[in-house]
């Protein structure tokens, strides 16, 4: 894998690769569910994300919890499934 930088182009080490993705979930792990709906208007999902208010969606659920997917997701925002595109964004995103 490779990471380009305002230095160039680098290879990423396995180090690399376990810092980003362990204190990626470890950020997502703290997150609200204010957060969680600030992070679903970023992705371009503003229209959905009110569904997410006292939906009990938080960052722990999204990190920890290895059942809780793309479509669990789609589902806690009322996404239709026939909306493909849309849950497409989520599983890119999630």
């Amino acid at each position: 894998m490779w990471l380009t930088t305002g230095k160039g182009t680098r290879s990423l080490t396995e180090r690399d690769l376990y810092f980003v993705y362990y204190m990626s979930r470890a950020d997502v792990m703290v997150w609200s569910n204010e957060r969680v709906i600030r992070w679903v208007q970023s992705v371009g999902l503003r229209e959905y994300s009110g569904n997410l208010i006292e939906s009990g969606v938080h960052g722990a659920l999204i990190a920890l919890d290895e059942s809780f997917d793309h479509h669990s997701m789609a589902l806690a925002l009322q996404i239709p499934s026939s909306n493909g595109q849309v849950i497409i964004t989520i599983n890119i995103h999630l």
